[in-house]
């Protein structure tokens, strides 16, 4: 970087001569130096300006994608993080990821997708509150998967824990609208507060039901706010209880005291990959590192999270749907086509399509696909052995996992 001194001499002469520090930039380039400064700082200003000019000429003819990455290329920023890797350069990789997936779509769906445009983006999703997106769980990894009640819909996990469950958060407070609209222009009744319990107890159902072994119901009197929090009702509902329980575990006053402490930063040792033992080998990351070695990288040893594909998002939900139908043929139950199609609309995912448009039209598909698939299933008279049937062998010390969507016993064969 610059020295310190030398952009103070620079700041403060802009200031006096009432100049944008892009003007006197302009002037040292120019051989007209304001300030008696070191020669590296000299350079480094040059190279500055140097740069300005390039990205504002390139801005005018090349999109927002092409401009940011010749930045990152130009500068060295990228490969430096890369060269010094560590935990926090890995952080900023993955951001870089992150913003990137953004210029992507951003470039996908506007006509204009300009620096100058998508700059203006920027600031609306900044305005409105915007975050990056989070990792999609995966589930072929030995991993803790933290996702909201909406989320989990169609997946099961042995052990869950619900947090939080507390009133005024689960179920949550009702909130009008900010600016209502007329009663003579709706053409439905708003949903009223029963209705909206009722709404909230069917989510809090569907996480209930995700367990497969152990659920854990989480919830405290103290949050370190001022008033004591109450058991969500749909907690005593669930274990039957007529009020919440007396006997709670109390905050120490040792504990309250050192929420005063100050905050520190702990840098966490990265963990390095082993080079030696056994190699666990999943369809996934054999396709990752076919793909790519370097996808196979960032995505399996340093957890770099992507955003969810609509391909992928299309296929889970059909994958989920059909388990229903098949699980409820197994234990005898028979599912129409209508009960089959409700499923799928119940619990369809709105996320990484392209636009609404191709949302509907992939929906759409989904259900064609749905109702051949249920004509061929309930003609051919067929039931399932076993779904999602877990595999794992080892063959020196290269581990293989996976499972098996569906394992039928045809004529006395198995067939998978």
């Amino acid at each position: 970087g610059m020295d310190p001194y030398d952009l103070t001499k620079l700041s403060n002469f802009a200031t006096k001569k009432h100049l944008p520090l892009h003007r006197v930039f302009k002037m040292l380039s120019a051989g007209q130096s304001p300030a008696d400064l070191s020669a590296p700082s000299e350079a480094k200003v040059k190279k500055i300006f140097g740069d300005l000019l390039f990205f504002s000429q390139l801005a005018g003819t090349q999109n927002a994608g092409r401009v940011l990455y010749s930045f990152l290329e130009r500068s060295g920023f990228l490969k430096d993080l890369v060269e010094k890797g560590g935990l926090p350069g890995e952080i900023k990789i993955k951001n870089i990821r992150i913003f990137f997936d953004k210029v992507k779509n951003f470039s996908e769906l506007s006509e204009d997708d300009s620096m100058f445009s998508f700059a203006e983006h920027l600031d609306l999703l900044q305005q409105v509150g915007d975050n990056p997106a989070s990792a999609e769980a995966e589930l072929e990894e030995d991993a803790v998967n933290v996702l909201t009640v909406h989320k989990a819909k169609g997946l099961e996990f042995p052990i869950v824990f619900m947090v939080s469950l507390i009133a005024d958060r689960f179920p949550g407070r009702q909130r009008r609208e900010k600016i209502p609209v007329p009663d003579e222009l709706l053409n439905e009744e708003l949903p009223e507060r029963e209705n909206y319990l009722q709404e909230e107890r069917r989510l809090f159902y569907v996480g209930m039901t995700r367990a497969e072994k152990l659920l854990y119901l989480v919830w405290s009197k103290d949050y370190g706010l001022k008033r004591p929090k109450k058991v969500s009702p749909f907690v005593l509902e669930a274990l039957d209880l007529p009020q919440s329980p007396e006997e709670t575990l109390r905050t120490s006053s040792l504990e309250e005291i050192k929420r005063y402490a100050s905050r520190f930063t702990q840098n966490i040792p990265l963990t390095k990959v082993k080079e030696e033992g056994s190699l666990t080998l999943s369809f996934f990351r054999v396709d990752d590192y076919l793909t790519c070695p370097l996808k196979y990288k960032y995505r399996q040893v340093m957890r770099i999270p992507v955003l969810p594909h609509h391909n992928l998002v299309y296929g889970r939900v059909l994958h989920n749907t059909i388990h229903f139908y098949l699980k409820h043929r197994m234990s005898g139950r028979t599912i129409n086509e209508e009960e089959l199609i409700k499923e799928y609309f119940e619990h369809w995912i709105n996320e990484g399509f392209l636009s609404r448009e191709h949302e509907e039209m992939r929906k759409k598909d989904g259900e064609k696909a749905l109702r051949l698939f249920y004509h061929r299933q309930e003609s051919s008279g067929r039931n399932p052995l076993y779904l999602e049937k877990e595999f794992r062998w080892q063959h020196n010390h290269v581990k293989f996992t996976g499972r098996w969507d569906r394992i039928d016993l045809l004529k006395g064969r198995i067939q998978a």
